[in-house]
């Protein structure tokens, strides 16, 4: 890993600190690692990202989900709450927007949407749900699930 990522690794692992997904593991390890990896398959050897869109990519993809869980939480490592400026401070303006675009403000709902980008983040997301251990979702919930992904309008 290169410091940028060991970086953003090391924040959002800090952020996500004993959070439990709902099967009881550890989110880091066991959603945030995943969507991450779900970024990289995504973009590698994609012709049409630069060393730059990747590396915001995949930084946020680590922070995807820090400002709907953890936002106002202590950082130990920065001394301070986190909030919409440390993102922009810490990680640039271009990641805190491809961060933005794919909180929903409601659930399952993505108003904000709107770039190449922040669809592979968020189906990256989305993947890393519906693959984590069926055996701990009912079926209503997968059904419901796979409902609110779908980001289009259909007739």
């Amino acid at each position: 890993m290169q410091q940028w990522e060991i970086d953003v690794f090391e924040f959002a692992h800090e952020a996500h600190y004993d959070q439990y997904s709902n099967d009881g593991r550890d989110y880091f390890h066991s959603h945030i690692i995943p969507v991450v990896n779900n970024i990289k398959c995504a973009i590698t050897d994609n012709g049409d990202f630069s060393e730059t869109d990747y590396r915001n990519m995949v930084t946020a993809g680590y922070l995807h989900d820090v400002l709907e869980d953890c936002l106002g939480k202590y950082l130990k490592s920065h001394n301070r709450n986190i909030t919409i400026s440390l993102i922009r401070s810490e990680f640039g303006p271009k990641v805190l927007d491809l961060v933005l675009e794919v909180t929903h403000t409601k659930k399952n709902t993505f108003p904000n949407l709107t770039t190449r980008e922040g669809y592979i983040i968020k189906y990256s997301d989305r993947l890393a749900n519906l693959s984590r251990p069926i055996g701990k979702s009912t079926p209503e919930f997968i059904k419901n699930y796979m409902k609110g992904s779908i980001f289009w309008k259909t007739e």
